[in-house]
């Protein structure tokens, strides 16, 4: 069709809130033949509030037994499902409408690589490889800016919010459904989560490229991709079958799962074991420096 989508990951609040701020938003008739979508995504602040009444709720309901329920009942899961749901808005765009489409949130870090990465899963086979998942974070995630050192920091921190997590915990619900056509699984994941928070490698430790590299962290550090490829075989899936198809997973918060090995990593006897070893103790992460939000 030729047609530009503009896809907008917030909503029409956040858009006049940011107007008020010098920001604003595109105007179709500035564009010939382009409309805008926005898809009601909360901002890392209502992320981080989220993610604070999730962890609340899995530690009261254990008291009942049952702090998967618990969990299930907080708002966490349909925050999860609007971001799906946006990314799989782009996938069709693209794929089945042949638009071009132009994603964006209010600074282009956070939300913004969420969807475009989650679409791009969706659409070419090459990213649900263990090199293709690495190459997209590395570049959609640390290059691109997304705020590592902020985003990963004290949960006090105003600028704290489990961005990273709610994508990996996305690609989780998608690997859970479409398992085969993954090369890797739930061990990767759990393991990006782990580094992400423990410091253990230089790769999620800084803000930018260019912190990054000032600090001399290629030279001081061990990437977490170094770690993750030496130790390949114990990431990748032994029923790995490519697909070189497009995959649709569902968008519904009732038919998301609450990641287990994550927010009850603590409780063994509550979470399915995770096939084949998971390596989170490597040399490179100390045992004192792991994924801790309570």
């Amino acid at each position: 069709s030729g047609r530009l989508v503009i896809v907008d990951a917030r909503g029409q609040p956040a858009v006049i809130g940011n107007r008020l701020q010098g920001k604003g938003l595109e105007h179709s008739r500035h564009y010939s033949g382009a409309r805008i979508e926005l898809c009601n995504i909360g901002n890392i602040h209502t992320m981080r509030r989220s993610l604070t009444t999730l962890l609340s709720a899995l530690q009261r309901s254990e008291a009942t037994g049952d702090p998967y329920e618990g969990g299930r009942a907080a708002p966490w899961l349909g925050h999860l499902s609007a971001v799906l749901a946006a990314s799989l808005r782009v996938a069709r765009a693209l794929h089945e409408e042949g638009e071009s489409v132009l994603v964006h949130c209010s600074d282009g870090f956070d939300r913004t690589p969420q969807l475009v990465c989650l679409a791009k899963i969706m659409l070419d086979p090459a990213f649900r490889t263990l090199d293709g998942f690495c190459g997209l974070i590395e570049a959609e995630w640390c290059a691109f800016g997304h705020k590592f050192a902020q985003r990963c920091g004290p949960r006090e921190s105003h600028e704290s919010s489990p961005i990273f997590l709610q994508f990996l915990e996305a690609v989780y619900n998608v690997i859970r459904v479409y398992a085969e056509v993954f090369e890797f699984g739930e061990a990767l994941l759990l393991y990006l989560a782990e580094c992400a928070y423990s410091g253990c490698h230089g790769t999620f430790m800084f803000n930018t490229q260019r912190e990054q590299m000032l600090a001399g962290a290629s030279l001081r550090t061990v990437s977490t991709w170094t770690a993750v490829r030496s130790q390949r075989a114990a990431f990748v899936r032994a029923d790995f079958r490519a697909f070189a198809g497009p995959i649709w997973p569902s968008t519904r918060a009732q038919a998301l799962e609450l990641w287990r090995g994550l927010w009850l990593r603590d409780r063994p006897a509550l979470r399915p074991a995770v096939a084949g070893p998971l390596p989170l103790g490597v040399a490179a992460c100390p045992a004192e420096a792991s994924l801790a939000f309570t």
